[in-house]
């Protein structure tokens, strides 16, 4: 259901308000109830440092996380649209997460296996440093999973969250559910949160431990495969090793070759190349 949008506009910088629309979701899981979210939403956000703000009703189940909520890369958007105008409309292997996706076009760390890759494979780089689930469901909302027909979505999301656990996997089904929606021809491979921090006692890490135990729940082997090699990445105390991330969260070009070998395969498999 959509509601007629009303636009205010006030002070010096002109300042657009929009109070728009109430959506509802679904819950994942096998839940019956639904959820119904009113939500505002400020126009030329990045322009005015400004944040959307959220009214929920969520029947004691967290819905933030499956919200869209808008976090500003005007200058990544733009190159990342530029390149769906361009693709002919087909596109191999899309990529959907956050810093640790977006890292493989970063020169001292994937880009090296990432140009390789792209000499035979057409690839769509949909990650963006520091976004949440709620961060790429508004992008996928909003134009990137428009204008053209992918073969392969590889999915990681979720490291950035602070909510709970179970909040958390609703974002990543919500995610799940948009790609097969408006891409029903493409295979998703859905990946783990990776290790991160020293030890597996670490809150986050074990935080997104537990993330991982629902939301491989979501893959069926068909739509949505499973690819999970968090164990070569893990240290002897369960952490993200140092031998393969400096800062204990973000790969270095020996964390994304380990990556590489694992979903190789499946980009094989799916693309015939």
């Amino acid at each position: 259901m959509k509601m007629t949008c009303r636009r205010f506009v006030s002070g010096i910088f002109a300042v657009a308000i929009v109070i728009c629309r109430i959506q509802t979701y679904a819950l994942p899981a096998g839940a019956t109830q639904e959820v119904k979210c009113v939500f505002t939403e400020l126009s030329n956000l990045e322009d005015c440092g400004l944040s959307e703000t959220r009214e929920e009703k969520t029947g004691g189940v967290s819905i933030k996380t499956a919200m869209p909520i808008r976090a500003p890369w005007p200058s990544r958007e733009r190159m990342k649209r530029n390149q769906i105008a361009k693709s002919g409309g087909s596109i191999d292997l899309v990529f959907v997460g956050d810093s640790i996706t977006h890292g493989w076009e970063n020169k001292v760390r994937g880009k090296k296996l990432y140009d390789n890759l792209r000499k035979t494979y057409s690839i769509l780089n949909l990650g963006y440093s520091g976004n949440r689930t709620e961060n790429m469901i508004w992008r996928l909302e909003n134009g990137e999973l428009d204008g053209y027909k992918a073969k392969l979505f590889m999915v990681m999301a979720g490291t950035n969250n602070k909510e709970p656990a179970e909040d958390v996997a609703v974002g990543v089904r919500r995610i799940l559910d948009l790609i097969r929606s408006r891409q029903p021809q493409a295979a998703i491979l859905l990946l783990p949160i990776f290790p991160r921090g020293k030890s597996a006692a670490d809150v986050r890490n074990a935080k997104n431990a537990k993330v991982n135990e629902i939301i491989r729940g979501f893959a069926d082997g068909t739509h949505i495969v499973w690819c999970d090699f968090t164990s070569e990445l893990r240290d002897s105390a369960g952490g993200m090793s140092g031998n393969l991330s400096q800062d204990r969260l973000h790969l270095n070009e020996a964390g994304y070759a380990i990556w590489l070998r694992h979903v190789l395969p499946h980009f094989k498999r799916i693309c015939g190349k």
